[in-house]
This record gives structure tokens, sequence and C-alpha cells, in this order.
């Protein structure tokens, strides 16, 4: 089938919660601003929120990509250029998440994640 490596998001989940931890404290340590810390692996959630709330809800949404995308652009920095990253998820808002223009890298020209297939019905 082509296909040369398969990989678990656990360890791009790991290093997400990580990165939410650092990114807490530093807001925490901060005099408390932008708190509280919002966070979603849910697209759709985000959507939502950047839709009808607009720039008073996004202060407060973390920084700290999905991990998916963190996966995404792990496989893409490591390897070769030549690198298609297909993602299954559980979710269909995955697709709307790797088609932001927010994971994509102009100097590469490429989007973290190529396709997301859901396994839902």
């Amino acid at each position: 089938m082509g296909i040369d490596r398969v990989y678990d998001i656990a360890y791009a989940r790991n290093y997400a919660l990580i990165e939410l931890k650092t990114e807490f404290l530093e807001r925490f340590r901060n005099n408390r601003r932008n708190l509280p810390l919002l966070t979603s692996e849910c697209p759709g959630w985000i959507c939502y929120a950047e839709k009808t709330q607009g720039e008073y809800i996004i202060p407060y949404i973390s920084r700290v990509k999905s991990p998916q995308q963190i996966l995404g652009s792990l496989v893409k920095t490591n390897k070769s250029e030549n690198v298609y990253h297909l993602s299954v998820q559980p979710c269909f808002d995955k697709k709307l998440e790797a088609s932001r223009k927010d994971f994509y890298d102009e100097e590469k020209q490429q989007y973290d994640v190529d396709c997301v297939i859901s396994t839902g019905w």
C-alpha cells in the first residue's frame, strides 16, 4: 500500500499536556493574566468559540496545538520532504482543524496534516 510508518498519537498527546502545563504556569505566574486557560481537543468547539465570542474569548484559549497537529508537525519536520501525513481520527471536525491556515507552513508550502479520515459514520 506504500505505507512506510504508522505512529501512535499518544506521544503527541503527552507532549500537548506538558505544553499546556507550561502555558498555565506561565499565565499563573504572570499575575494570573488571561485566566482561566481554556483548552479543547475539539476543533468544532474552537471554531464555535471564535465565531460566537470572538475577541472576548480568544485571549483565554490555549496556544498549544492539538495532538493531531503536534504529530503532524513532528513528522513533517523530522522526515524528508516527501511525506504525506494521513491522520485517522474519531471526529469529523479534525478535517476542519487540519485545513486551518494556522497549520500551513508558508516556507515549505504544506500543511502539518495532509489528509484526515474519520472512523465515524
